[in-house]
């Protein structure tokens, strides 16, 4: 008769304690907003608030509006057309 051993893939302490989601949205990054009045439309994160404000109980985040997407960008484009190209 074998006596096989059964290895559990969590930790001693997990069970108790909670995973929180990776934080992928971070200041400089380009957003779709996804509700609201301006739902579909692209925006630049200004500031992340993780653990919420006293208003706002909740992670959330601060974004700006994007008048007009950058354009598409090149190797071969000179210094100059990718840098008027680029701006937001």
């Amino acid at each position: 008769r074998l006596k096989i051993a059964h290895h559990s893939t969590r930790s001693a302490g997990s069970a108790t304690s909670h995973q929180t989601m990776g934080k992928f949205i971070k200041a400089g990054r380009v957003v779709v907003l996804l509700q609201g009045r301006y739902a579909g439309k692209k925006a630049i994160v200004v500031k992340v608030f993780d653990d919420g404000s006293k208003a706002r109980p909740f992670g959330h985040c601060l974004v700006a509006g994007v008048a007009q997407a950058p354009l598409k960008v090149t190797k071969r484009m000179s210094k100059k057309k990718i840098t008027k190209r680029q701006r937001v």
